[in-house]
């Protein structure tokens, strides 16, 4: 006979399990009493602020980095022509978000947002497009459109220049978001 196997007297075995049970509860109890006087990790520090470049104008936004604090807004004009015309020309709103760090000498990658109204857009996109904005033979890449605007990058505005903050701007473009104006 095995020692599991033998009987235990009802007394002796009420006694371990009280035992135990003694034991347990105060080690549970001891933990909670005095464990306040342990001090508790610090909680994690709340990241920066977003620093958000929203435009009420249009109806859109953009999470710029930290690093871009101090960016500056820059208002132009894109301009386009019938393909079939050169007589026939369009306009509307180029928005440059420009890095604090820009320079004549350095200069680092703008972020340009085209805007279009929905008409205009039609004819600027796609493979049979009837106006082009740019030498390039493609059209500017669609970003977003709310009710009254299609919003859209030029074409080539990365790659082909050497300006410094390339990566940072194709990471902010990914941020663009319709807001309600």
């Amino acid at each position: 006979m095995n020692w599991w196997q033998k009987d235990v007297s009802t007394p002796l075995g009420i006694l371990i399990i009280l035992a135990a049970a003694v034991i347990i509860f105060g080690g549970v109890f001891a933990y909670e009493h005095y464990s306040s006087d342990i001090p508790s990790p610090l909680p994690p520090s709340s990241p920066a602020p977003d620093l958000i470049y929203k435009n009420t104008q249009y109806g859109f936004q953009l999470t710029l980095l930290n690093s871009w604090k101090g960016y500056s807004v820059i208002q132009q004009t894109w301009e386009g022509h019938a393909i079939d015309n050169y007589q026939k020309t369009y306009s509307g709103p180029l928005i440059l978000i420009r890095n604090p760090k820009w320079s004549q000498n350095a200069p680092w990658q703008d972020i340009p947002v085209m805007v279009f109204t929905p008409d205009v857009w039609e004819m600027v996109k796609g493979p049979n497009a009837t106006v082009a904005v740019s030498a390039a033979p493609i059209g500017p890449s669609r970003l977003g459109e709310n009710k009254n605007y299609v919003f859209a990058l030029p074409p080539r505005w990365i790659g082909f220049t050497d300006n410094l903050g390339q990566g940072e701007a194709q990471e902010i473009i990914k941020t663009f978001r319709i807001i309600k104006n």
